[in-house]
């Protein structure tokens, strides 16, 4: 559980400035308003907060009395390191100084999660014709809001969880309503919300035959709320009295509350990255229903998951009486020794009918208009202080009673609105509950806390960070598909990194479950629920994503979702998102390709990302490829690239290149275990440990290994730089490789202007090569046994690749029209030099000189072509090749440290 930074206070001459630790205010001694608040450096307010003002004209646009324009007395009421109280006394007044008989009253609650409930207080001084009082024109920094969204309208329907989202910059907006019970103004990093838990504080009226077409001088009458983007400029405003004549006496008062919350209020914890959820349930009481065997606990363990929701039976709304109280602790005991936490699947809301707090309560504590769930359970409302006490005794005594690891909590995000008035719920479209399902999330908050254990919440798209700051991870995905949801909605809901949050994923309104939907869920990084899966393909692919994270180690890592990073550069419609460990200058990045067409992304697109690539390697994991140092060192030509498929992803595992080979992963569920190479051995020793596990997928970086020590034979999957290989767990496991083969030598030759003169033997010819020719060069490649394997397609790649073979550079000398000697141009990106290479002599004809006059026509060409340098690589047992080519008049050339002796010896050795 993220701990929240203690509140700093410090106070000058004309302010109190607060901190926490994401974000700052500062109350205004002068105006006794909110001057400031930031977030992560955003600013959020462009004009004092809450701006009262009021008017008896009957157009006010020119005769309002501000909060603004009049002083204010300031006072410090308390200060503890969760909440700071400050209050403020002052009046109503125009620019010019002139008075209204209105005072106001302000006290500001400033919690450590960057909520601040304000209590707003108005009364008469004197008599007056009251006819408009509003919390104030807010305008909102235009700077920092990039968008906004807002409750559904509560007059035009009793549901919650009806947002509506609007990018500022991309047009003006002018709406409003009877009851808005919140708007959220922010960016790809924060956001800054107001919540209006009461509608019974607003009263407005309508004036017939009057010269204003709606009988209202400010526009549309009735609108208690008014949310606008002007000219890029966002605002706000609240009505208490709007176009109501209102005569007030002295003595007269009008009071309210609301709430202000920044976010993200703390930065989320990187443990909750790291959760992969096995989903038990159940979720309302079952009769004779019995928690899972050790044989089913050990199987989640090793498909990768560390965390278990449900195992507790027991009604909703009476969680202190759970069935078999005894095997529900053996469960949680097996459950931590396969190394899962367990976290009980409660509700905020529900009670169920056969418990005796619905006998008693459930007329006095539930949420009217009833909502029922299932023939099963009431719903009782989250503003009902009994239903809240009841709750938090029983959520209390069973988290006592066993060794819970968190809180998975459930609620209705679209029954925040209640108008039972048996608990206080009043008005016309009833009370904004969320204030009082922020007690109970607090009170979990802090029952949790005590343990340093998890919370997650099905908040779904709810983004309230009066609620989201008690929070580890939000819950997505049982309302709609996530895909289903346009870019904006996506980007204002689905970046939990804003509230401060994880994510974490159901995925069963999904189409499919493949690679397109992890591309999709990996950009906003909503890690799928492991049992989610419809087959067992499906829930492999799940269990494999999510081992991969975890040998990864995500839970030690700083994540940045699609959201929080800028776009790719040339690779259009790729998101990337990405892991960074910093402890071990590693990154895990994976690229989504959620288009329809495939996208080559240049390895460079990562360096803004993740820094400079040299002395690194990348690793693409689907691909089984390797990238390693030296290619990604390369000055000049093309650099390497990766396709990522159209529909897909691909996942890079950046890290340091030790020049040797390495383990790159271990899928288990947990992070991948230390590894030792050892020089003098040529061999890299690891242990994979795992209690349920035999055998775990692991990834080499480094040729193939010669062997693995142990009973089993290991078989290998070459890739690319890599291998993969299924080892054995829970025993030392040696990967033994041959010594690494020497830097090829090189000569070089420049002498083109004295090309000696020779004649070949009788009955052989020199001919250039012709289309035709590649099954007749892959046969003398072959022949010669150390050129390695050849086949037309190859020696097609030679001929097509970047650094490939000259058609017309390459030549063949033939015997009776048969192709048996070959030399060939070979010219590639990054050097400007041609090189001599692949020659070969079939061993029937060797001894005749047959590589001189190859090489001697491949030399020929080149100085025809104007090229007055080339070179050559050869190895030290090719002892005759070298007389050849020092024959030729090539000179060694020393390119690496062991050059000098290796031609000394070569050198004495041919005389």
């Amino acid at each position: 559980m993220r701990e929240l930074a203690p509140i700093a206070l410090h106070e000058t001459e004309t302010a109190f400035h607060l901190s926490g630790g994401t974000w700052e205010c500062s109350l205004s001694k002068v105006t006794g308003l909110l001057e400031r608040a930031a977030t992560r450096g955003d600013h959020w307010l462009a004009t004092p907060l809450p701006d009262l003002w009021a008017s008896e004209a009957v157009d006010p646009r020119a005769d309002r009395f501000q909060a603004r324009h009049a002083t204010a007395q300031v006072r410090l009421v308390s200060v503890e390191a969760s909440r700071v109280i400050l209050e403020s006394v002052g009046g109503f007044a125009k620019v010019d100084g002139s008075a209204i008989p209105l005072a106001r009253r302000l006290r500001f609650t400033f919690d450590a999660d960057g909520t601040v409930q304000v209590d707003v207080s108005v009364e008469a001084r004197g008599a007056l014709l009251l006819r408009w009082l509003s919390l104030g024109q807010n305008e909102v920094d235009p700077a920092s809001c990039r968008f906004l969204a807002h409750e559904g309208d509560a007059a035009e329907g009793f549901a919650t969880a009806r947002p509506a989202c609007h990018a500022v910059g991309e047009g003006d907006l002018d709406l409003g309503g009877r009851f808005i019970p919140w708007i959220h103004f922010g960016n790809d990093r924060g956001g800054f919300e107001v919540v209006f838990p009461h509608s019974d504080r607003v009263s407005w009226g309508w004036t017939d035959t009057s010269p204003y077409p709606t009988g209202d001088p400010l526009g549309r009458a009735g609108e208690g709320m008014v949310i606008r983007v002007a000219s890029g400029r966002p605002s706000w405003e609240a009505f208490a009295i709007r176009n109501l004549r209102t005569p007030v006496d002295e003595g007269w008062k009008w009071s309210d509350t609301f709430y202000l919350s920044l976010l993200p209020g703390a930065m989320s914890d990187p443990r909750a990255n790291d959760l992969r959820v096995w989903w038990l349930g159940p979720h309302q009481y079952r009769s004779g229903w019995h928690p899972p065997d050790e044989k089913s606990i050990a199987a989640w363990a090793a498909a990768g998951a560390n965390l278990v929701i449900g195992g507790a039976n027991w009604r909703s709304g009476d969680y202190s009486h759970p069935e078999r109280p005894a095997d529900l602790d053996r469960f949680i005991e097996l459950c931590h020794r396969y190394g899962m936490r367990v976290l009980p699947y409660v509700t905020f809301t529900d009670l169920e009918f056969g418990t005796p707090a619905f006998a008693a309560h459930a007329e006095e504590w539930r949420i009217e208009p009833v909502a029922e769930f299932n023939y099963r359970s009431h719903l009782m409302c989250y503003g009902a202080e009994g239903w809240q006490e009841h709750w938090e005794r029983e959520v209390s005594a069973a988290w006592e009673r066993h060794a819970f690891d968190g809180l998975y909590i459930d609620f209705w995000a679209g029954r925040l609105l209640c108008r039972n008035e048996r608990h206080g719920c009043a008005g016309p479209y009833g009370r904004c509950t969320a204030p009082g399902l922020r007690r109970m999330a607090r009170h979990a908050a802090d029952l949790v806390r005590k343990r340093q254990g998890l919370i997650i919440v099905n908040t779904n798209i709810l983004p309230l960070g009066m609620l989201n700051s008690s929070f580890d991870a939000r819950l997505l995905g049982e309302w709609r598909d996530p895909e289903e949801a346009d870019p904006l909605s996506q980007r204002v809901f689905y970046n939990a990194h804003r509230f401060g949050c994880a994510n974490l994923l159901l995925t069963g309104k999904l189409q499919s479950i493949d690679e397109r939907a992890l591309a999709l869920t990996e950009a906003y990084q909503g890690t799928p629920v492991l049992s989610g899966g419809r087959t067992p393909d499906e829930r492999d692919l799940l269990s494999r994503r999510a081992r991969l994270l975890a040998s990864f180690g995500v839970g030690a890592a700083h994540a940045e979702n699609a959201f929080e990073l800028p776009p790719l550069p040339g690779a259009p419609g790729v998101r990337a998102s990405i892991y960074r460990r910093h402890d071990r200058d590693e990154c895990l990045v994976t690229l989504s390709n959620p288009g329809a067409e495939d996208v080559r992304v240049p390895l460079t697109a990562l360096v803004p990302l993740c820094g400079p690539l040299a002395g690194r390697m990348v690793v693409c994991v689907e691909a089984t490829r390797v990238f390693t140092a030296s290619e990604l060192s390369t000055g000049e030509g093309p650099y390497p690239s990766v396709d990522v498929p159209a529909g897909s992803l691909r996942t890079l595992w950046i890290r340091p290149d030790p020049g040797a080979p390495c383990l790159i992963y271990a899928l288990t569920g947990r992070e991948r275990p230390s590894a030792e190479w050892s020089q003098e051995d040529h061999a890299l020793s690891f242990m994979i440990e795992h209690p349920s596990l035999s055998t775990a997928e692991v990834l080499l970086a480094g040729p193939e290994p010669i062997g693995i020590a142990g009973d089993a034979a290991v078989e290998f999957q070459v890739g690319i730089g890599c291998v993969r290989a299924e080892v054995p767990c829970n025993v030392p496991v040696v990967a033994s490789y041959p010594p690494p083969r020497l830097a090829q030598l090189k000569m070089r030759f420049t002498r083109f202007d004295r090309l000696p003169e020779a004649r070949l033997p009788e009955g052989y010819e020199v001919r250039a090569y012709r289309p035709g020719d590649e099954a007749a060069w892959a046969a003398i490649l072959n022949a010669t046994e150390s050129l390695g394997k050849w086949d037309v397609a190859r020696v097609v790649r030679l001929l097509q690749g970047q650094r490939h073979a000259v058609p017309e550079g390459t030549f063949f000398v033939t015997w009776k029209g048969l192709p048996v000697a070959t030399a060939t141009t070979v010219i590639g990106p990054g050097n400007l030099l041609p090189e001599v290479g692949w020659v070969g002599v079939v061993p029937a004809h060797q001894g005749h000189r047959l590589a001189f006059h190859v090489c001697l026509a491949v030399l020929r060409y080149m100085r025809d072509r104007g090229f007055q340098e080339t070179y050559l690589l050869t190895d030290d047992f090719r002892l005759p090749a070298i007389k050849t080519y020092l024959r030729l008049g090539f000179e060694p050339e020393i390119a690496d440290p062991s050059h000098p002796a290796r031609w000394q010896r070569i050198l004495s050795e041919i005389g």
